[in-house]
């Protein structure tokens, strides 16, 4: 399992959606990800969990980006 949880707080109220996730090099993951506003939920940083296959991911930075390529920071 991997959590994807995204801490900007521009994104509180967001709900995340996993695209697509792809190993860009040996020591960096590309997260893309949509966002979409979830009303009830004002206070809470958008968060997921995905499932991956165990160790594939092991040693590896992460980077999230949006569908239209902003970078989203994650703490």
């Amino acid at each position: 399992m991997l959590l994807v949880q995204i801490n900007d707080s521009k994104y509180k109220g967001y709900r995340l959606i996993p695209k697509k996730l792809q190993v860009v090099n040996e020591g960096t993951v590309q997260i893309v990800v949509a966002l979409e506003k979830e009303a009830g939920n004002e206070q809470q940083f958008p968060r997921r969990f995905m499932e991956v296959e165990k160790n594939v991911l092991a040693n590896k930075k992460f980077v999230v980006v949006t569908e239209n390529g902003e970078n989203v920071k994650l703490n």
